[in-house]
């Protein structure tokens, strides 16, 4: 098993993690079984980047090419039917349907397609793409509502 604080190898049966010294207790303890990970709350909140910065994001995280490419496609067949007038919405609701889904998901789908050395090196990477993925939604935002007036 693995110590939940910082990610290292411990024994079954030790009660404290000895390298860092945090007290374990059975319902905190990290296996090597990700998708037991996967489930623990830090890991499956929003992802600003994940939603905001989707391609780049998807190839960081090592989601593969392939998978970064059609999200380029969906984005392109999203942005052809906001160009015509009488499909505008529909390509806004698929748009903000996506945008949705991603980040709700992103984060897990990171957990599982890279290797990271512990959850506080996880979570410090995807605090960054956070405020990152924030300053360009709010950006879009404001070009958005700049372009309209």
């Amino acid at each position: 098993m693995h110590c939940h604080e910082c990610g290292k190898k411990i024994d079954e049966d030790s009660k404290f993690c000895e390298f860092c010294g945090t007290p374990l207790k059975s319902s905190k303890i990290v296996t090597e079984d990700k998708k037991e990970k996967v489930d623990m709350p830090k890991i499956g909140k929003w992802s600003w980047g994940g939603a905001a910065i989707t391609f780049w994001y998807a190839l960081y995280m090592n989601f593969g090419w392939g998978w970064a490419l059609l999200l380029l496609f969906i984005m392109g067949a999203i942005r052809a039917l906001q160009s015509n007038s009488e499909t505008v919405w529909l390509g806004l609701i698929l748009y903000i349907t996506m945008f949705l889904y991603i980040g709700f998901n992103a984060r897990k789908w990171a957990w599982q397609k890279r290797k990271w050395v512990c959850l506080d090196q996880f979570l410090d990477t995807q605090r960054a793409w956070d405020v990152w993925g924030i300053i360009v939604f709010i950006l879009t935002i404001f070009v958005a509502f700049a372009g309209t007036s």
